[in-house]
């Protein structure tokens, strides 16, 4: 920018009598920023209960003008004194320009704002003194957070600081141009008063959110806010203590945005096990919740990504299908992938309501993976000859098919509908890749045709055309949704049903380009690992382990990346993805679960509650009977191979605990006490185990110093009829 200069004394009276003119109504309008706003009406930040309150139009005429006068000079006071502060708290970096006298000119344009200086005059005189946050710091920390500040600054405004301005002192932040028509006269128009009001009330808002922030000597950029559960838990148990059960639960406790423990979350469904369930449903279908259940032969590329057999149609424009393997991310990645993305539609969200949101630039494959959809709901809705593509020579060709893989068929509109051609995706992206624009093909033929080879040049032509046109609209619908319209559950489930749009997104995603209010306030998701220990946890995670600690992850302070085996992809785990385990301490107890991932998580345990279960049926108090029976397996076994409630929950009849006796507890049972007869008979007594004499004749001709010298005798189970109420009932009597 050339010929920059500090601004006219004939700007500075006319800017004045701008804000002053009552005939000008300022246009609506409404900034907001976390917790703080201010609208045209009040101009008013909610700093704290005391502050002064400024409006625009109040009481006389002569009033109105004094009050406006007055609001200018004092909102530039406090934009300046806010931001001074926020960066006096980085690294000693101050604001000094407060008032319109000390703006900067063009020929056309006034700038207003601030120049970012180093020093340390006058600190601290707005808001106190807090010299402890700076002592508190170390040097590497204020330098992080000064250019946190400054970036967020920047990019708030980045419209009104391009690299043109290099005629700017250094530093300068420029929070809003007012035209001029001639180098002394200042356009006096409604919208030129109300865009002055709206952008220095932004740089008020934003300036208190990050004078709060400043106040924390703690805060090491990203200002990331911990989650109040822990980010990977295991809830571990004997058998039949509700654990998977429970994870519904537990799911929607770590899924709350309002943090509220899990007995209160309990609570708040009590015995509505169907409205609990529907919700965990809706989460699982705005893909917030995954499952998975590990096993011996559950592997790395399951659960992270790795390599799969497929048909490809690559060669589809021949007409032949071929065996191909393709990469394919576990779930572990996906839903990776999916909390980056819904970490990236909060950030929007927060942007769009400062005006600062940008678009995210799409990699091919997510690219033609919505434009091909795009074209088959256009077939689906309007019919074979219905969707048509100019081409080059001011013709048309006539989409006929879109193929499972996405091979693209033509034919021409005034040609014969039975010959078709085909655009294959390969092609299409060397197209893609080699030409910036469509203008950029200035001979149709000879630049396609050296670029993919073969034929069909107009046919490319037409659907490159057509691409590059759905590249242009849907980027801004990506990232600029507006807030009225914008439905965070539809954004999630669109990344269920075209995982690419997240994976593009996630791919090498700037954590530090979010604030404690996105972590705050961004969706959560879950994974839920049944049977975390039946698998093999080291082959699963790799070399994921490390990232799974909360310190760890994206944004954290001591973030880790991996670069992946077979994407080569760098890949980190998100800060909003919780990982929730079931363990059933029966099949292998905590203290031989894999050590890595022991002192990675928190562990929970489930135990038995008889409470829960009735105390008369038919007699029989149950919950007495599961006390005595887990108070002898404790005392021959340990408390992980005790029984748990949830096989007796439903019992209302010596029928129903007779059944449940047959097919759950004597097998459990004999499990723990394999070939060890007389320690079940112990548990259950003779009601339940006979011994019998083995009363069989050896024959002769062999050697029997192996036999013992004691009668050998043999075991059963009595028969089901004979487990009568008081049979029952002799389990817990004393």
């Amino acid at each position: 920018m050339s010929d920059v200069r500090l601004v006219a004394p004939e700007v500075v009276e006319q800017f004045f009598d701008l804000v002053r003119d009552v005939t000008l109504q300022v246009q609506p309008f409404s900034v907001h920023y976390q917790d703080f706003f201010v609208t045209a009406d009040n101009l008013q930040p909610l700093v704290r209960t005391n502050a002064a309150t400024f409006q625009l139009r109040r009481g006389s005429a002569e009033a109105g003008q004094w009050a406006t006068q007055r609001t200018i000079r004092m909102l530039l006071r406090q934009v300046g004194n806010k931001l001074e502060h926020a960066f006096q708290y980085a690294r000693g970096w101050r604001h000094l320009v407060y008032d319109i006298g000390s703006a900067w000119q063009t020929e056309t344009e006034v700038l207003i704002g601030f120049r970012m200086i180093s020093g340390s005059a006058g600190r601290n005189r707005w808001f106190g003194r807090r010299d402890s946050a700076i002592e508190t710091r170390s040097p590497q920390v204020m330098a992080n957070l000064t250019s946190h500040l400054r970036q967020e600054l920047t990019r708030a405004f980045a419209k009104y600081n391009d690299e043109t301005d290099t005629g700017l002192p250094d530093q300068w932040l420029t929070v809003v141009r007012l035209p001029l028509t001639t180098p002394t006269t200042l356009v006096a128009t409604t919208s030129t008063k109300s865009l002055l009001l709206r952008q220095l009330s932004q740089a008020l808002v934003l300036g208190e959110v990050l004078r709060r922030q400043s106040f924390d000597p703690s805060i090491e950029p990203p200002i990331t806010r911990a989650m109040p559960h822990a980010l990977n838990q295991i809830l571990y148990g004997p058998p039949g203590t509700g654990k998977t059960y429970s994870t519904s639960l537990w799911a929607l406790t770590l899924l709350n945005p309002n943090n509220l423990p899990l007995a209160e979350v309990k609570g708040h469904y009590g015995d509505n096990h169907g409205a609990m369930r529907g919700a965990f449903e809706q989460f699982r279908r705005d893909g917030q919740i995954g499952f998975v259940s590990f096993h011996q032969s559950f592997g790395y590329e399951d659960f992270v990504e790795g390599i799969k057999p497929g048909l490809d149609d690559r060669d589809e424009e021949e007409g032949t299908s071929m065996l191909q393997y393709h990469l394919a991310a576990g779930i572990f990645k996906r839903l990776a992938e999916r909390a980056i993305y819904g970490l990236h539609l909060q950030r929007q969200l927060r942007e769009q309501a400062i005006g600062t949101a940008e678009p995210v630039a799409l990699d091919f494959e997510t690219l033609f993976s919505l434009f091909s959809n795009q074209l088959l709901e256009r077939l689906q809705q309007h019919g074979v000859g219905n969707v048509i593509l100019p081409t080059i020579s001011n013709s048309s060709v006539v989409l006929d098919e879109v193929t499972s893989k996405g091979t693209l068929r033509f034919y021409h509109q005034n040609g014969d509908a039975t010959k078709t051609f085909a655009v294959s995706k390969t092609r299409l992206e060397k197209v893609y890749r080699t030409f910036p624009t469509v203008a950029a093909i200035t001979n149709v033929s000879r630049d396609i045709v050296s670029t993919i080879g073969g034929a069909n040049t107009t046919v490319y032509w037409a659907a490159f055309r057509a691409l590059k046109e759905f590249e242009a609209q849907q980027l801004p619908t990506l990232a600029t949704t507006s807030v009225d319209a914008f439905d965070l559950s539809e954004q999630l489930r669109r990344a269920v049903d075209q995982p690419e749009v997240a994976a593009s997104v996630a791919r090498d995603y700037d954590f530090h380009a979010l604030t404690a209010e996105d972590y705050a306030a961004a969706p959560r998701f879950v994974l839920i690992i049944d049977e975390i220990n039946r698998g093999n946890v080291a082959s699963i995670f790799g070399e994921l382990i490390s990232l799974l600690e909360e310190d760890k992850r994206g944004g954290q302070a001591n973030e880790l990346r991996v670069t992946l085996p077979y994407s080569k992809e760098s890949f980190t785990v998100p800060p909003n993805l919780f990982v929730l385990g079931t363990m059933n301490t029966a099949d292998r107890s905590v203290e031989a679960l894999d050590t890595a991932l022991r002192r990675r998580f928190s562990f929970h345990e489930l135990a038995p509650q008889p409470q829960e279960l009735p105390d008369n049926v038919e007699g029989i108090n149950v919950q007495a009977l599961l006390t005595a029976l887990n108070e002898r397996l404790e005392t021959l076994l340990d408390r992980d191979h005790r029984l748990g409630h949830a096989w007796l929950l439903q019992v209302r009849t010596v029928e129903d605990l007779r059944t449940v006796f047959q097919q759950k507890i004597i097998p459990q049972l004999q499990e723990y006490f394999y070939g060890q007869w007389a320690r079940l008979g112990q548990v259950l007594g003779t009601g339940f185990v006979r011994r019998l004499p083995r009363a069989v004749r050896l024959l002769p001709g062999f050697e029997e110093e192996d036999l013992p010298d004691e009668p050998r005798y043999r075991y059963d189970i009595t028969p089901v009829s004979e487990w009568t109420a008081e049979v029952f009932r002799r389990l817990y009597a004393s």
